[in-house]
């Protein structure tokens, strides 16, 4: 990876401890955890395996104006919350990058993950609306899009996916709306 250097001008999160960047980082300096055991009906309904997990502290359809929340999935709720957050200190400073992760799913049908491909499809439009209103000022938005599994044997590289982000933002001349990693 590059050792050059990078100013960070602007962070947006909502995350388990925090509905802010820096909610999230005062939550975690107390040592504060999000990890809860799902206390849901639909838990022990539909016998899953998982019943100890970290949701976000704050709904993004809490922060949303209701119309604009029923139009989005849950993940471009998030997304757009954390891009209010992060959006205006990048315009102010001129410059930034947006970097949205998208799955392969958004670009090839699937039974299995039909869910997942139109999450992710919303999130590139999503990416894309805002590129519109945010390029002239300095600001870039992308979504990559990953086109494999993150564990298992056939697992990606995630230092490449990591040097993949890291030259987007560095390089000098603006990324495409969509990067699919690994290229093909």
């Amino acid at each position: 990876m590059s050792t050059s250097r990078i100013v960070v001008t602007g962070i947006g999160a909502s995350s388990p401890i925090g509905g802010t960047a820096a909610e999230s980082w005062s939550a975690l300096l107390a040592g504060t955890s999000g990890a809860s055991t799902l206390d849901y009906d639909w838990v022990a309904q539909y016998d899953l395996p998982v019943t100890f997990a970290a949701e976000a502290l704050v709904r993004p359809d809490t922060v949303l104006d209701r119309p604009e929340a029923k139009r989005l999935d849950p993940a471009s709720q998030f997304a757009l919350v954390a891009a209010r957050e992060v959006v205006p200190p990048m315009r102010a400073a001129g410059r930034g990058t947006v970097l949205l992760t998208g799955s392969i799913a958004a670009d090839r049908a699937s039974t299995s993950a039909a869910a997942v491909g139109v999450a992710k499809a919303g999130l590139r439009s999503l990416a894309r609306s805002l590129h519109k209103e945010v390029a002239d000022d300095g600001v870039r938005v992308t979504t990559v899009t990953i086109d494999g599994v993150l564990s298992g044997p056939k697992a990606l590289d995630i230092d490449e996916i990591a040097d993949l982000y890291h030259l987007l933002h560095t390089q000098p001349h603006p990324p495409p709306d969509v990067v699919t990693f690994p290229t093909r």
